[in-house]
Protein backbone atom coordinates (compact mmCIF):
# COMPACT_ATOMS: atom_id res chain seq x y z
CA UNK A 1 0.00 0.00 0.00
CA UNK A 2 1.19 3.64 -0.56
CA UNK A 3 1.95 6.20 2.07
CA UNK A 4 -1.21 8.14 1.54
CA UNK A 5 -3.69 5.02 1.96
CA UNK A 6 -1.87 4.62 5.86
CA UNK A 7 -1.77 8.16 6.60
CA UNK A 8 -5.11 8.24 5.68
CA UNK A 9 -6.38 5.02 7.84
CA UNK A 10 -4.31 6.63 10.87
CA UNK A 11 -5.88 10.29 10.12
CA UNK A 12 -9.50 8.42 10.39
CA UNK A 13 -8.31 6.44 13.48
CA UNK A 14 -6.70 9.73 15.38
CA UNK A 15 -9.89 11.33 14.67
CA UNK A 16 -12.12 8.85 16.14
CA UNK A 17 -10.60 8.25 18.86
CA UNK A 18 -10.78 11.84 19.47
CA UNK A 19 -14.25 12.18 18.91
CA UNK A 20 -15.21 9.15 21.73
CA UNK A 21 -12.37 11.04 24.15
CA UNK A 22 -14.70 13.98 23.34
CA UNK A 23 -17.80 12.57 24.33
CA UNK A 24 -16.97 10.60 27.24
CA UNK A 25 -15.65 14.21 28.69
CA UNK A 26 -19.44 15.62 27.28
CA UNK A 27 -21.07 12.79 29.48
CA UNK A 28 -18.63 13.84 32.38
CA UNK A 29 -19.71 17.30 32.80
CA UNK A 30 -22.89 16.58 32.20
CA UNK A 31 -23.21 14.59 35.17
CA UNK A 32 -24.18 11.21 33.09
CA UNK A 33 -22.58 8.25 34.92
CA UNK A 34 -24.73 6.21 34.00
CA UNK A 35 -22.57 5.04 31.11
CA UNK A 36 -19.60 5.32 33.15
CA UNK A 37 -19.35 3.61 36.43
CA UNK A 38 -19.64 0.20 37.70
CA UNK A 39 -23.40 -0.88 38.50
CA UNK A 40 -23.45 -1.67 42.33
CA UNK A 41 -22.99 -5.06 43.74
CA UNK A 42 -27.38 -5.77 43.99
CA UNK A 43 -26.29 -8.51 47.29
CA UNK A 44 -26.54 -7.54 50.78
CA UNK A 45 -23.26 -8.24 52.49
CA UNK A 46 -23.80 -6.77 55.99
CA UNK A 47 -26.79 -5.00 57.66
CA UNK A 48 -26.06 -2.13 60.37
CA UNK A 49 -27.67 -0.28 62.81
CA UNK A 50 -28.66 3.46 61.27
CA UNK A 51 -29.35 4.82 65.11
CA UNK A 52 -27.31 5.68 67.76
CA UNK A 53 -27.49 3.76 70.69
CA UNK A 54 -30.59 4.32 73.44
CA UNK A 55 -30.67 5.36 76.98
CA UNK A 56 -34.04 4.22 78.24
CA UNK A 57 -35.64 4.18 81.61
CA UNK A 58 -36.07 0.19 82.70
CA UNK A 59 -39.64 -1.03 81.90
CA UNK A 60 -40.10 1.28 79.08
CA UNK A 61 -39.85 1.36 75.53
CA UNK A 62 -37.34 2.85 73.56
CA UNK A 63 -37.48 5.01 70.31
CA UNK A 64 -37.39 3.35 67.22
CA UNK A 65 -34.09 1.06 66.43
CA UNK A 66 -33.14 1.19 62.70
CA UNK A 67 -30.71 -0.96 60.29
CA UNK A 68 -30.21 -1.09 56.65
CA UNK A 69 -28.96 -3.83 54.22
CA UNK A 70 -25.54 -2.85 52.64
CA UNK A 71 -23.63 -4.22 49.77
CA UNK A 72 -19.50 -4.55 49.82
CA UNK A 73 -19.68 -0.93 49.00
CA UNK A 74 -21.39 0.01 52.18
CA UNK A 75 -24.73 1.24 49.73
CA UNK A 76 -27.59 0.88 51.18
CA UNK A 77 -29.57 -1.60 48.95
CA UNK A 78 -33.13 -3.75 49.31
CA UNK A 79 -32.95 -7.23 49.98
CA UNK A 80 -33.34 -9.48 46.78
CA UNK A 81 -35.85 -11.97 48.42
CA UNK A 82 -37.93 -12.37 51.93
CA UNK A 83 -35.14 -12.29 54.82
CA UNK A 84 -35.61 -13.31 58.26
CA UNK A 85 -34.10 -11.48 60.95
CA UNK A 86 -33.69 -12.78 64.17
CA UNK A 87 -33.45 -10.59 67.64
CA UNK A 88 -31.74 -11.01 70.42
CA UNK A 89 -30.81 -9.06 73.95
CA UNK A 90 -28.03 -10.52 76.43
CA UNK A 91 -30.05 -9.33 79.11
CA UNK A 92 -33.36 -11.03 77.60
CA UNK A 93 -35.47 -8.09 76.84
CA UNK A 94 -38.39 -7.64 74.34
CA UNK A 95 -39.05 -6.75 71.02
CA UNK A 96 -41.95 -5.17 68.92
CA UNK A 97 -42.70 -3.80 65.76
CA UNK A 98 -45.16 -1.00 67.51
CA UNK A 99 -44.05 1.79 70.11
CA UNK A 100 -46.48 0.22 72.40
CA UNK A 101 -44.01 -2.99 73.18
CA UNK A 102 -47.45 -5.29 71.96
CA UNK A 103 -47.23 -7.94 70.41
CA UNK A 104 -43.32 -9.32 71.63
CA UNK A 105 -41.45 -10.96 68.70
CA UNK A 106 -38.30 -12.52 68.27
CA UNK A 107 -37.75 -12.48 64.94
CA UNK A 108 -39.54 -10.71 61.43
CA UNK A 109 -39.60 -10.73 58.34
CA UNK A 110 -38.80 -8.36 55.86
CA UNK A 111 -40.22 -8.78 52.33
CA UNK A 112 -37.97 -8.52 49.16
CA UNK A 113 -37.53 -4.79 47.68
CA UNK A 114 -37.28 -3.36 51.10
CA UNK A 115 -33.74 -1.56 52.18
CA UNK A 116 -34.14 -1.11 55.60
CA UNK A 117 -36.65 -2.16 59.23
CA UNK A 118 -37.13 -0.96 62.34
CA UNK A 119 -38.20 -2.35 65.82
CA UNK A 120 -38.34 -1.17 69.33
CA UNK A 121 -36.58 -2.88 72.56
CA UNK A 122 -37.96 -3.18 76.38
CA UNK A 123 -35.76 -4.17 78.91
CA UNK A 124 -36.35 -4.52 82.85
CA UNK A 125 -32.75 -5.50 83.59
CA UNK A 126 -30.76 -1.95 84.39
CA UNK A 127 -27.54 -2.00 82.56
CA UNK A 128 -26.13 -2.22 79.10
CA UNK A 129 -28.05 -4.84 77.32
CA UNK A 130 -26.21 -5.76 73.86
CA UNK A 131 -28.89 -6.42 70.98
CA UNK A 132 -27.96 -8.40 68.49
CA UNK A 133 -29.64 -8.98 64.92
CA UNK A 134 -28.71 -12.90 63.13
CA UNK A 135 -29.73 -12.91 59.77
CA UNK A 136 -28.54 -16.10 57.71
CA UNK A 137 -25.40 -15.74 55.67
CA UNK A 138 -24.22 -12.10 56.92
CA UNK A 139 -22.55 -11.29 59.80
CA UNK A 140 -24.54 -10.50 62.93
CA UNK A 141 -25.18 -6.64 64.15
CA UNK A 142 -24.87 -5.49 67.83
CA UNK A 143 -25.50 -2.30 69.66
CA UNK A 144 -25.75 -1.70 73.38
CA UNK A 145 -28.27 -0.14 74.72
CA UNK A 146 -28.10 1.92 78.23
CA UNK A 147 -31.42 1.04 80.56
CA UNK A 148 -31.64 3.10 83.75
Amino acid sequence: MSSWIWATITAVIVIIIIVLIASSAARMRRGDKKSMTAKPRATPSRVVFTTSPQTVKAGQNSGKISLEFQNIDLLAIPVPIDTLITLSSSSGGEFSINPNGMPTIKSLTILAGKRSFSFYYKDSIKGNPAITVSIPGLPEARQLQTII
